[in-house]
């Protein structure tokens, strides 16, 4: 789905993924779980829940403000 944007508010495409499993997950509205990428790099950006409880639908977003590559598990950058 184009045009979708991150908690940061940066302009992406999200890619759903639709979990048999899941009561949450509709291809067609975007419902579910929904992966967040630059549409230029592919860069992933965040991601994105919408959920429903007690009658009212919301979205659960997260980003992703940095990252990095060591050496070692539990080294720090």
């Amino acid at each position: 789905m184009p045009n979708q944007k991150d908690a940061a508010g940066r302009s992406g495409v999200a890619i759903t993924y639709d979990d048999p499993f899941s009561h949450r997950s509709d291809p067609e509205t975007g419902a579910g779980d929904s992966f967040i990428f630059d549409p230029d790099t592919y860069e992933f950006l965040g991601f994105r829940d919408t959920r429903t409880s007690h009658g009212r639908t919301y979205d659960q977003f997260s980003y992703l403000d940095s990252w990095a590559v060591t050496d070692k598990a539990k080294q720090r950058p």
